[in-house]
């Protein structure tokens, strides 16, 4: 606006085209039994998407007694699993 108050033509406001940050859930799972997974642990992951989310989520060191962990969007949708490859957790 100018100093009487009226709006400046051709100006536009700026838009930001920086991505939201998500939150995701991380749980990490014992090794199934016949009562199901057994979540060891859970934490949140905030990330741009996915992909970010994966990175921070293998970057994390696993609890013991992990068998693997799965990626989980806020609207309850598994986005990724991860197993071990030898079932103790190591990578």
């Amino acid at each position: 606006m100018n100093k009487e108050g009226k709006p400046i033509l051709g100006v536009q406001s700026k838009i930001s085209l920086a991505p939201r940050k998500q939150t995701f859930i991380l749980q990490f799972l014992a090794t199934p039994s016949e009562q199901g997974e057994l979540i060891l642990d859970e934490r949140h992951v905030i990330a741009n998407d996915v992909e970010e989310a994966i990175r921070e989520a293998v970057a994390i060191p696993w609890p013991a007694r992990v068998h693997s962990f799965r990626l989980i969007d806020l609207d309850g949708q598994e986005v990724f699993h991860r197993h071990t490859l030898d079932g103790r957790g190591a990578r």
